[in-house]
Formats: structure tokens, sequence, C-alpha cells
């Protein structure tokens, strides 16, 4: 009867153990999608540029972990400018991963945090001031976000590594996002 027991109680924790596991997973196959913004500027899966990049595999990526993929920009046009990213992965997740981006810098020999730049800047609104009447004059700021990416000269070619980190709070399940390459 005791061996009997043994066995039921182990089985039902070996059960239990890996339905935790599953559970506090959070997967991702092959879904995120890399997209030009811009003709001049394309993403490869190799340092030698003969390979373009349009997706990346993920795999399986437990929440709390954070996870890094490296990949090469190439300046492939005839002009010059600052490279720019942004992606949906937020969005995707209702803000529950985070979301990194690094460019190596040769001259430093480091890696440079790269901000996100949004496809359009932001309008905020401040108010200046305020009468008995409770007019509120307010002025127009535009702020600028990124300014920080890497400067591409005509075949230029930068390493960057772009790095994701799901929040313990972040629903498991499958999630397509995608990166948006181009210039400032």
């Amino acid at each position: 009867m005791r061996r009997v027991l043994f066995v039921v109680i182990s089985v039902m924790l070996l059960i239990s153990t890996a339905l935790a596991y599953m559970a506090s997973t959070w997967t991702v196959a092959n879904s995120m999608t890399v997209i030009k913004r811009d003709v001049n500027i394309t993403a490869y899966s190799n340092e030698a540029c003969t390979k373009p990049l349009t997706s990346l595999s993920w795999g399986e990526i437990k929440q709390g972990d954070r996870v890094e993929k490296i990949f090469w920009i190439k300046n492939v046009g005839k002009d010059n400018g600052t490279a720019a990213w942004y992606s949906d992965l937020e969005e995707k997740t209702d803000w529950e991963a985070d979301e990194e981006m690094y460019y190596w810098n040769e001259t430093l020999g480091e890696w440079v945090y790269w901000c996100e730049m949004p496809p359009k800047p932001e309008i905020i609104i401040i108010p200046l001031a305020q009468n008995v009447t409770q007019n509120v004059t307010t002025k127009q700021m535009t702020v600028k976000w990124g300014g920080e990416g890497p400067w591409m000269e005509p075949g230029d070619v930068v390493k960057v590594k772009y790095v994701i980190e799901p929040e313990a709070s972040c629903e498991p399940g499958d999630y397509s996002w995608t990166l948006y390459l181009g210039w400032e």
C-alpha cells in the first residue's frame, strides 16, 4: 500500500512539475519579420552580407529570460544617413515584453545602445498658463526619439544585437511581430 501511494504521489509531482514548466514558457516560433522602411538599408544573417534576413526564429523562451540575436545591416544605397529601427513587439504582447537594440562600434570596440525610433515623432501638449476663466494656453512640442543610431555611408556594414525579454506576467503563447529598419 505504501509503495502504491509513493508511486502515485511521485507521478503526480512529476506531472505537476511538467505542467508548471509548460505554463511558464513563452513560445515564439518563426515569428519576427524584418521589414525595410527604406530601400537603402538591408538586414543580413551573415557578416559577408550574402544572405538577406527577412525573419528570425526565436524558438521557446521562458518569461524573464533575456535572449539575443545578432545580424548585420548594410547601406546598399548611394546616400548616407543615421540608421533607425522600431518594432511592434511591445504592442503585440500588451507591453509585457521588453526589447533593446545595440550596434557594434568598431572605433570604441563595444556595443552601443541604440534607441528605438517610432515611425512618427510624438507630439506633446504642455499647458503654459491658466487664467481665472480657465482658459489654457498650450505649447506644442515635437519629441524626436532615437538619434543614437549608427551613421552609415554607402556600403557600410554594421553588426547589430537585438534583445528581447518577456516579463513574468507575459501570457504564454505564440507571438508574431515586425522589426522595421530604415533611416531617421
